[in-house]
Parts: structure tokens; sequence; C-alpha cells
């Protein structure tokens, strides 16, 4: 029998990033905030795991000066050795966009 696995619902979801966006959040800046807010998108939007967040380059996540439509997790990054092309959500690019501006 395989492990059961509980996620985090949607309403779940929200209260994460709307608390890592917080002032009150853990953190010294802002500029702390977003990058950790657009982590944590890469895991729940992307389907990102946190070894393959922490792997990715730049260049992965801005093409052309703009943020990808689809991100191309490569076969050393990922977990199973397997590469994989996942879009990208609209909040995800908005994310990176403001990143990008830092």
């Amino acid at each position: 029998m395989r492990n059961q696995f509980t996620t985090l619902t949607s309403e779940e979801c929200d209260k994460l990033l709307d608390q890592l966006l917080s002032p009150q959040s853990p953190g010294h800046t802002p500029r702390v905030h977003h990058r950790n807010y657009t982590m944590t998108l890469l895991m729940l939007d992307a389907g990102c795991r946190v070894g393959e967040v922490v792997k990715l380059e730049q260049d992965q996540l801005i093409f052309n000066n703009s943020p990808v439509n689809s991100l191309t997790i490569f076969k050393h990054q990922a977990k199973n050795k397997h590469e994989r092309t996942i879009p990208t959500s609209a909040r995800l690019r908005d994310a990176l966009r403001k990143m990008q501006a830092w």
C-alpha cells in the first residue's frame, strides 16, 4: 500500500502566500519576503521540489528580459533524473517580473 499524502487546500495556499508577503513575516526586507514568496510559488504553482528550486539558474526563469512561459527542469536538477517542462502561472510570472526589477 502506498503512502497517503496530505496536500494544502487552495485556502491554505493563499494564507501561506499572504503570510510570506506580510511585514510580520520572518525576514529582514521586502526583497527577502518576495524571494521566499516566489520560491514558494515555484513549488505550489509549478510543482517543483525544494531541491529543484535551489538548483534553478536565472536563465531558466528569465529569457530575453521576460519571465518564461514554461520552465524546464533538466535531468541533473530533477530528483528522478528525468527532464520535464512545466507551464508557469500568471502569478508566478508576475512574481518573477517583480523579482527581476530588484
